[in-house]
């Protein structure tokens, strides 16, 4: 956590600004802030780089949205926090999908700088009397507006749960009470269909928000991926075939097994729906050693369609998705978060007709 902290307020509030800065020295940070309330004041103080932008998302001279864009064109690794009265959960979505770490009420300044604590953890410390802030790593930027994005979903979900099940539970009364030969019991049962698969992406949505991790264990990948074969099989249909290529002497990873599971599972259901005519799946690991990195690698390999640069790009972002009417957007981010939450990392190669590889590295157990 930097002591000293450069913050940039995109805000019309002196008095919102004042008691954040106060609430950011309270809990132990020099700060160094500037207030701007115009396109043209933004661009001007962008000349300079700062650790942190709090910004309000309507202002009468300046869009919230805009002055995202503007700062990450400037500078893609700063954080940047939406500090708002009502933003609503539509709007804090997109806010999260366009770049921003986070999305925070106004009016509670200490809340507000909790929440700030937690990012800004993340910083590297700076040399004393360093002039140039150090921005954020892009990847753990990305990490961090998933890990928001999850909180949002996880708000969504609930409330929307709720009033699903008030739906199928008075279409279930309804159904109760009519005669079986009704005509209306069509339009009832189809009602209750659709909330039941409404459900089924609520579910998705709370899987996304809570990834809570189960006592995670010493296991072997190579055993793991042996007892998923036949689920895997079934799981992409008879026309993919699935293919297990596993190193020997294969060193031990520490992680949730049902976090290996559900990250397997994504990564052939993505395959598989990449493969509509068929093709193979293969499922690879080996030892991994470098200088400064032992680690054991799961590669999910596909003989699919495979990817323009484009749509590569956004594959880990939450709700992206290319199948319209089809998925939430959903399993790549969970896949995501969870290979993070066992310290490892997860990248993806993919060219269009040469198919797609996800390459996940958990970090060597014992090193």
């Amino acid at each position: 956590m930097p002591s000293s902290l450069r913050v940039l307020h995109i805000d019309r509030s002196v008095e919102h600004v004042t008691r954040t800065a106060r609430a950011l020295a309270a809990a132990g940070y020099s700060v160094d802030s500037r207030q701007v309330q115009s396109e043209a004041e933004l661009r001007a103080a962008l000349q300079k780089r700062w650790d942190l932008v709090l910004s309000d998302y309507a202002l009468p001279d300046l869009r919230g949205t805009t002055a995202l864009e503007l700062v990450r064109e400037h500078d893609p690794g700063v954080p940047f926090v939406f500090v708002c009265a009502e933003l609503g959960q539509e709007r804090a979505v997109d806010a999260i999908r366009s770049g921003a770490c986070h999305c925070v009420t106004r009016g509670d300044p200490e809340r507000t700088v909790r929440v700030l604590s937690e990012l800004l953890d993340a910083l590297p410390s700076r040399s004393p009397g360093e002039d140039t802030p150090t921005a954020w790593d892009p990847e753990h930027l990305a990490y961090e507006r998933l890990e928001a994005a999850s909180r949002v979903a996880g708000v969504v979900a609930h409330d929307f749960n709720n009033l699903l099940t008030v739906i199928r539970g008075y279409a279930g009364l309804v159904l109760d009470t009519l005669p079986a030969d009704a005509a209306a019991r069509r339009d009832i049962t189809a009602i209750d269909d659709a909330a039941s698969a409404a459900e089924q992406l609520t579910g998705r949505l709370l899987t996304f928000s809570r990834r809570r991790s189960g006592e995670q264990e010493v296991l072997c990948l190579n055993d793991s991926l042996r007892a998923l074969h036949t689920f895997l099989d079934d799981l992409v249909g008879p026309d993919v075939e699935v293919t297990l290529d596993l190193a020997d002497d294969l060193w031990l990873v520490r992680i949730d097994p049902s976090h290996l599971r559900q990250i397997v599972t994504e990564l052939a259901a993505n395959a598989g729906q990449a493969m509509p005519g068929g093709g193979r799946l293969t499922l690879r690991t080996r030892n991994h050693a470098a200088p400064r990195e032992e680690a054991v690698e799961l590669s999910v390999s596909d003989s699919g369609q495979g990817m323009e640069e484009r749509v590569r790009r956004h594959v880990f972002e939450p709700f992206f998705t290319t199948r319209s009417g089809r998925g939430a957007g959903l399993g790549l981010p969970i896949v995501y978060l969870m290979v993070r939450q066992a310290h490892g990392t997860v990248r993806v190669d993919s060219a269009p007709g040469e198919g797609t590889t996800f390459e996940v590295r958990l970090p060597r157990y014992g090193t």
